[in-house]
């Protein structure tokens, strides 16, 4: 395999390539909520330098996906803990808490709507330009509840004869272990605010 295959590791944009150009270029990239802290800029730059014509970037296609999560638990925790902290009221902590989000694995019970594809890149064509988006979304809430917050998550697909396709979401089987993007009543000014 050695004759065939050749493992080179480092920052591409610093590494020197035994050729030209390759027929198979493949990058774990992803960061959390897939476009934050990820490397997707590097592998389109090596894409455009070293991909011969007809070549293909493995993942090949990336989706980011939204639904509404309904946690109530979770969130007394996060930010209902402000409340009374050992004796203490401590409520002016709860407006930072919310304008953080959240990356953590979310089970699929606490999902109360169908989830929505907000973007939907092809590796092998898209632009740095096409991960600067804003999308127009619908969720149809599917429980009577108060939403807690709006829950993000990626799907990678390898399109090849037998396709593969990894999920970071809620209602991935078997799970990835892979984490997802919430985010609160703060960052989403339509989800009532708890008292």
């Amino acid at each position: 395999m050695d004759e065939k295959v050749k493992l080179v590791k480092g920052r591409l944009e610093e590494t020197e390539l035994p050729y030209e150009k390759y027929d198979i270029i493949v990058s774990e990239w992803m960061g959390y909520f897939l476009l934050f802290e990820g490397m997707l800029d590097s592998v389109l730059a090596a894409r455009d330098k070293y991909l011969a014509p007809g070549g293909m970037v493995l993942p090949n296609r990336c989706t980011i996906e939204l639904c509404a999560i309904a946690d109530h638990e979770r969130y007394d925790s996060l930010v209902g803990f402000w409340s009374d902290v050992y004796g203490y009221k401590m409520s002016c902590m709860r407006s930072p808490i919310l304008e953080e989000a959240s990356v953590e694995v979310v089970p699929n019970q606490y999902v109360v709507s169908n989830s929505v594809n907000v973007l939907d890149l092809n590796i092998n064509t898209c632009t740095v330009a096409d991960t600067e988006f804003s999308s127009s979304f619908e969720l149809k809430i599917t429980k009577d509840c108060d939403l807690t917050g709006i829950l993000g998550y990626f799907d990678t697909f390898f399109d090849l004869p037998s396709p593969v396709m990894f999920s970071t979401g809620p209602r991935s089987s078997p799970p990835t272990g892979s984490r997802q993007y919430s985010s609160s009543q703060k960052n989403c000014p339509w989800l009532p605010a708890k008292p």
